[in-house]
């Protein structure tokens, strides 16, 4: 599936080359990811950092997908971790980013979106939650379009999550909203997209199965 253009493919296309200088940022200033003997820092869930060996630090590429309605963003809810983040996470060897935001949106919230077009890339070395392992990860984020209404509530289709459910949050205030950090800066820059391109409330965006509409 190719990335189409969309409302805010405008201000995307200006961010692109401080997109690319943000990621050179995170490659080669700052404390996160700065190898000193042998060793690399990386961010834990609680936005700790630890050292750990540079040997076992494996390459992750994300997508992650921005599913929006005015203000309000469908995010995925984690409760054993007490963090919203966006639905989204690794690609497979055989995927595109845009198959692989397609395929997370379905399997975590239900939710079946048309990739439209990249908002943000963001790299980070972390402490994956679950399993514990290194990653110096390389994240996409992408405005997706809902073709039908996701599952609000129902649990992920993923046994590593059994108890993360999705639900609409607005973000406009993001104070008290539990935000996972790696997603903030996105969100804020998500939010000032869309501000600028102020799509008209009530404009409908057809999908195959019924119309969804911007409130």
């Amino acid at each position: 599936m190719g990335v189409r253009g969309f409302g805010l493919s405008d201000v995307i296309d200006r961010r692109f080359l401080s997109v690319l200088s943000s990621v050179r940022a995170h490659l080669h200033g700052g404390d996160m990811g700065v190898e000193k003997s042998g060793t690399i820092r990386c961010r834990t869930i609680d936005c700790e950092y630890v050292d750990v060996p540079s040997r076992d630090v494996t390459f992750r590429v994300g997508a992650y997908g921005f599913i929006g309605r005015g203000t309000k963003l469908l995010l995925i809810r984690f409760p054993h971790l007490g963090q919203r983040t966006l639905p989204g996470g690794g690609v497979k060897p055989t995927e595109t980013l845009e198959q692989a935001v397609v395929r997370e949106c379905r399997e975590e919230a239900g939710a079946d979106v048309e990739v439209r077009g990249l908002v943000h890339t963001a790299q980070e070395f972390f402490l994956h939650p679950h399993t514990g392992r290194p990653h110096n990860c390389l994240s996409h984020f992408f405005e997706c379009l809902l073709l039908d209404e996701p599952l609000i509530g129902s649990k992920c289709d993923k046994p590593d999550f059994p108890d993360a459910f999705a639900e609409w949050v607005d973000v406009s205030r993001p104070k008290g909203l539990a935000l996972h950090p790696f997603i903030m800066k996105p969100v804020d820059l998500w939010l000032s997209l869309r501000r600028k391109a102020d799509l008209p409330r009530g404009s409908v965006v057809p999908g195959p199965r019924r119309p969804i509409y911007y409130r």
